[in-house]
C-alpha cells in the first residue's frame, strides 16, 4: 500500500493568495518528506505554485525530474504539466495532458483528480466546458469523500461562466 497525502493534507500548505508562501511551504515538506511517493505529490505541487508565478520552466523542471512513481502521482503530473501549458498560454498542448491525466485519474480510482483533470479541461477547451462539467459532476454525484463533493461549487461557477460564454 503507498502512502498517498490527502486532499486536506494538501489544502493546509496551499495559499492560492501567496504562491510564493506557498512554494516555501512545499519546499520545507519536501525536504521532510517520508517517502518517494510523498515527496513526489509535494513536487506536483511545487510545480503549480512556480506555474502561479508564471516560472513555468521552473515548473517543468520540479515536474521532470519526479520519477514515475505510480498512477495518482503520473495523474498530479500530468495535471499540473497540463496547468503549466494552459497558464502560459498553450491549451492546445494541455488538452491532450489533461485528457492523459483524466484517464490516469479514473484508472487509479481516485475521485478527487479526476474532477480536477475534467475541470481543466473545461477551462482549456471552452467549446467543450458542458461536457467536461457534466463529467465532473457525474463523479461529484457518485463520491460519498467530503472534500471532493466540495468541488460542486467549482464546478457551478464554472457551468455559469460557460453558458455567459456561449450566449
Amino acid at each position: 500500500m503507498t502512502d498517498h497525502l490527502t486532499q486536506q493534507q494538501l489544502d493546509e500548505l496551499w495559499d492560492f493568495g501567496d504562491a510564493t508562501g506557498s512554494e516555501e511551504r512545499f519546499r520545507a515538506a519536501i525536504a521532510a518528506a517520508s517517502s518517494p511517493i510523498t515527496e513526489a505529490e509535494l513536487g506536483t505541487q511545487l510545480a503549480r505554485a512556480l506555474g502561479l508565478q508564471e516560472r513555468y520552466r521552473e515548473g517543468d523542471d520540479v515536474l521532470d525530474a519526479i520519477p514515475e512513481a505510480d498512477p495518482v502521482v503520473t495523474a498530479r503530473r500530468l495535471i499540473e504539466r497540463g496547468r503549466l501549458r494552459n497558464s502560459s498560454g498553450h491549451p492546445d498542448v494541455a488538452i491532450p495532458l489533461f485528457e492523459e491525466a483524466l484517464a490516469a485519474a479514473a484508472a487509479a480510482d481516485h475521485e478527487f483528480l479526476e474532477i480536477d483533470a475534467a475541470h481543466m479541461l473545461a477551462i482549456a477547451q471552452p467549446d467543450r466546458a458542458q461536457h467536461w462539467i457534466a463529467r465532473a459532476f457525474e463523479t461529484v454525484n457518485e463520491t460519498t469523500d467530503a472534500r471532493t463533493k466540495r468541488w460542486a461549487v467549482s464546478l457551478h461557477n464554472n457551468k455559469k461562466r460557460s453558458m455567459r460564454l456561449l450566449a
